[in-house]
């Protein structure tokens, strides 16, 4: 049966779009069984009147999150995106495993994150990157976010 993975994760930069993107490319294409819902991908079907919809926005996210079965999160930052927190959150009160994703060296109040999202995830991945083959280790990362899907 295949599985649908909401990814979620800060995408108001290009650095964060094309990141999420990318990350999203490798794991569809490890695990062809696997399809994603990455909310970027929906921009289009938010415009109205040439402007963003942010009321559209926030139900295709909350429509994305409903029809998957499990929520990747990516929780990067001093303080992790408030958008992100905001749809783990929803995903947990509706029963869905979540897996956090954590890239960034800095720390924080609970293993690196802030209390509520460490103890709301099923797991949470902890990734400092090597700078030396930053293609590789996307490789790598989501080889480790297949292995948690698949063990839920």
């Amino acid at each position: 049966m295949k599985k649908t993975v909401y990814f979620a994760g800060p995408l108001f930069t290009q650095a964060e779009r094309m990141w999420n993107l990318r990350l999203s490319e490798i794991i569809r294409a490890e695990r062809k069984d696997l399809e994603i819902f990455l909310p970027q991908a929906k921009d289009k079907e938010a415009i109205v009147n040439g402007r963003l919809d942010f009321r559209k926005i926030f139900q295709i996210c909350i429509d994305g999150i409903d029809s998957s079965d499990i929520l990747v999160a990516i929780l990067d930052g001093s303080d992790s995106d408030s958008g992100t927190c905001f749809e783990c959150g929803y995903a947990f009160s509706k029963g869905k495993p979540i897996i956090g994703v954590r890239t960034d060296i800095r720390g924080g109040e609970d293993n690196g994150l802030n209390a509520m999202l460490n103890h709301g995830c099923s797991s949470v991945i902890h990734y400092e990157s090597g700078e030396e083959y930053p293609e590789k280790n996307m490789e790598e990362l989501a080889r480790l976010i297949i292995a948690n899907i698949d063990s839920e």
